[in-house]
């Protein structure tokens, strides 16, 4: 399913966005790592945009160890975060007026993620394990996705579709290319992704969320300034968008207050608050 601007503009800003003002003591793990450390880091407090006529303001909530834990948002949904002893998150929980509607848990190898497990939730209920993803990397960087269905009678999987992830030199996620399962024996293309980064030095340090998946929770150290998405299917063989991204309006430690998103003739401008040291 296509993604809609609400969505891509959360790609940005969901979960743990953080701008650093990359000095040379800047750290992170990049490449499938559920965890960041910066320093000098500004966290984001709040995101706000107006998209099809609807008020899209999300506020930000961490804890005393500046982990984010929280996430509320105008329509009355909410993103809660757990974390692990290693800070690495343990699980993802969605709201709608304050019904749970997902949960996810995360295991890992070392620090990269190693399985993504979302339950069935009936009734804001959270019941038996219903997809179970694997992830597979190659000199440490994120290759592959793995999704399997969950039987709740007998624990049997059966795998549903793989992601393929091609990466840069410094682990960046620069395309992901999904096939689902279309019989017994055989995967068809479903869809693409392509992801362009650019190098305003002020704008290092944007981390991508679960907008798109928890792949690029870690993902990149450099501006993302476009995504082109490519969908197969019936009565959309060739149907590819492109969704451009601008910053400007930054602060004394270069972390910009306007966020500019633009996807065909639409035009979104967001603005985002921060806490600094």
């Amino acid at each position: 399913m296509k993604k809609t601007m609400k969505a891509l503009l959360l790609m940005l800003f969901a979960g743990a966005v953080t701008f650093t003002s990359c000095k040379k003591d800047d750290t992170g793990s990049v490449g499938g790592s559920g965890t960041t450390t910066v320093n000098d880091a500004c966290r984001i407090t709040q995101f706000s945009a107006t998209i099809f006529g609807m008020d899209q303001t999300s506020n930000f909530i961490y804890n005393a160890s500046k982990q984010l834990v929280e996430i509320t948002s105008a329509d009355g949904g909410k993103e809660k975060f757990t974390y692990n002893s290693s800070g690495l998150i343990s699980t993802v929980e969605n709201y709608t007026n304050d019904t749970l509607t997902d949960y996810k848990s995360y295991t890992y190898n070392g620090t990269q993620f190693a399985t993504e497990t979302e339950y069935n939730v009936t009734d804001g209920v959270k019941g038996a394990v219903q997809l179970i993803s694997r992830y597979t990397y190659t000199a440490g960087k994120i290759t592959r996705k793995d999704t399997y269905t969950v039987d709740p009678s007998t624990n049997e999987e059966t795998m549903i579709n793989y992601t393929l992830f091609n990466t840069d030199a410094k682990s960046n996620i620069t395309m992901s290319e999904q096939y689902s399962r279309n019989s017994d024996t055989t995967f068809t293309f479903s869809n693409s992704e392509k992801f362009t980064y650019g190098s305003d030095v002020s704008n290092k340090g944007l981390n991508w969320t679960f907008g798109s998946s928890i792949e690029f929770w870690n993902n990149t150290y450099l501006p993302l300034t476009n995504v082109t998405e490519s969908y197969a299917g019936v009565g959309q063989p060739n149907d590819i968008t492109t969704t451009s991204f601008t910053f400007s309006n930054k602060n004394a430690k270069g972390f910009p207050a306007t966020i500019n998103a633009v996807m065909g003739t639409l035009n979104v401008t967001a603005t985002a608050t921060y806490t600094c040291p």
